[in-house]
């Protein structure tokens, strides 16, 4: 079957129209080509979000001499089969998966000198518990549905393309997306925003995996090192006080909670539990799991 790339993006992949009607023939080879651009596409948003990050921020001023350029891609509108094009759009995969990974690479040299330390992440070693005592850090529930993605960066905003690198929160309320209606719309969840909600409340974010019945099966809870945030340059504060200053805190029944701006970088978070393993040192801790309703959805 012929394919003709009518239109490209800026990243020279083919825009696959689903909806158009095409011939039962090839017609599942279309739906795997538009699988594989959308897949391909994902991949250059996360290098596109990383180039910004790491080269906008002022903290990271040292990435400025490092060059991450994608290798030019065959953007010419010509006529190639459905299964060349694929072979095409692999490639493409390879050489943006790569540039990925070398990003990724840096960011983890520089977290590492940011903070301090040098010792490499593990999410499957747990932090020690004291017993009696609730936890310290905050919690931030999740699951493969959920909104904020969570992956090799760390967790993204579902608005993550959204945000850009901000030195201040005096120059993150200039933008647009810092106003009432956006945190109304963070808070309701119905659009993407540039913002994650942080819980500091053990008991609350226990009574909201209850109420909305989150599946232990799919369900973790991440542990949020707040210092780190600080050193990596994540602006975050309390959900109210920035409502406050943008104008639409009134009328807003949310929850005391936090919120972070952008991502969470994985060096930021100490600890990925299970639900299960959460709830069993709440439990052992004393810390009660009720069924009130919150309004808030922590988890989208």
């Amino acid at each position: 079957m012929e394919f003709h790339a009518s239109e490209r993006d800026t990243y020279g992949i083919p825009i696959i129209k689903p909806g158009i009607p095409v011939c039962l023939e090839g017609s599942e080879e279309r739906k795997s080509l538009h699988a594989q651009t959308e897949s391909l596409r994902q991949l250059h948003y996360t290098a596109d979000f990383l180039e910004k990050w790491m080269f906008g921020t002022p903290l990271l001023a040292e990435t400025r001499g490092y060059s991450a350029t994608r290798s030019d891609q065959d953007v010419e509108d010509v006529s190639r089969t459905v299964h060349d094009e694929m072979e095409c759009l692999e490639v493409h995969r390879l050489a943006t998966a790569d540039t990925i990974q070398r990003l990724l690479d840096l960011q983890r040299s520089l977290a590492r000198y940011l903070i301090g330390s040098h010792n490499d992440y593990n999410p499957d070693v747990p932090i020690p518990s004291e017993p009696g005592s609730t936890p310290r850090w905050p919690l931030r529930a999740f699951h493969d549905r959920s909104h904020c993605r969570y992956g090799p960066l760390g967790i993204l905003s579902s608005g993550y393309m959204l945000s850009n690198p901000r030195s201040s929160f005096d120059e993150l309320k200039k933008t647009q997306h810092f106003s009432g209606t956006s945190l109304r719309n963070h808070c309701g969840g119905s659009e993407p925003t540039p913002f994650i909600s942080i819980a500091d409340d053990a008991v609350w974010l226990l009574d909201f995996v209850h109420t909305f019945r989150f599946h232990p099966a799919i369900t973790r809870v991440a542990f949020i090192n707040v210092k780190n945030l600080e050193l990596m340059g994540v602006l975050h504060g309390q959900f109210r006080a920035w409502a406050m200053e943008a104008g639409g805190a009134d009328g807003l029944d949310c929850p005391p909670h936090w919120l972070a701006y952008g991502w969470i970088p994985l060096q930021c978070i100490d600890a990925v539990w299970s639900l299960n393993d959460f709830r069993q040192v709440c439990s052992e801790s004393g810390i009660p799991e009720g069924s009130i309703s919150p309004t808030f959805w922590l988890g989208s």
